[in-house]
């Protein structure tokens, strides 16, 4: 009888010990836990219009189709080419060296006509691909922030459940004690 009791005391020594650096070490944590920074939604939705890429690289493309429309209104800018040919670079033999003698020069200006009013059509192409451009960037923020949204209620929900068991689990515990002491009293 005393040597159970004996190996029962020497095995309990052991797990308080586990027991108590467990506790130790979780209330290490628990305490790093609590200096995280807690964000409302408004917080979190400015800070991910801020800093997530996707938003960011896609306004770009906003920026892009609005530079487009300036070009597309501009008017071309006129051409001028000059040429010279059959220069003589080499002398042929009984012949005086004259090399620009036999020269074909001459030269074009040449001006792109837009007809049937092909600049206000690319402008306004210009200016409806920016539109599309800039509701396809409105919709993938919606569905961004949507997504968000529902990571932010998810995560309240899973706190407000983790809150509820805990004090659950309190409660019980609260019951077991109180009912392991009136069954004390009652031996």
């Amino acid at each position: 009888m005393k040597l159970e009791q004996t190996l029962r005391s020497n095995h309990l020594q052991p797990c308080s010990a586990r027991l108590l650096l467990w506790l130790l070490g979780l209330g290490v944590v628990a305490g790093q836990v609590r200096a995280q920074e807690t964000f409302t939604w408004e917080q979190l939705r400015d800070k991910f219009k801020q800093t997530n890429p996707t938003l960011l690289s896609d306004a770009v493309n906003i920026d892009e189709s609005r530079a487009e429309e300036i070009t597309a209104y501009l008017r071309p800018n006129p051409n001028l080419a000059l040429f010279a040919d059959q220069f003589t670079v080499f002398k042929t033999p009984n012949t005086p060296y004259r090399p620009l003698s036999g020269v074909d020069e001459g030269g074009t200006i040449s001006y792109l006509h837009e007809r049937q009013h092909k600049r206000e059509l690319r402008l306004e192409s210009a200016q409806e691909n920016t539109s599309i451009v800039a509701s396809t960037h409105a919709d993938l923020e919606r569905n961004l922030l949507f997504t968000l949204r529902t990571a932010f209620v998810n995560a309240l929900q899973a706190k407000a459940f983790f809150d509820l068991a805990k004090r659950s689990w309190c409660i019980g515990i609260k019951k077991s004690a109180s009912a392991g002491n009136d069954s004390k009293r009652v031996t």
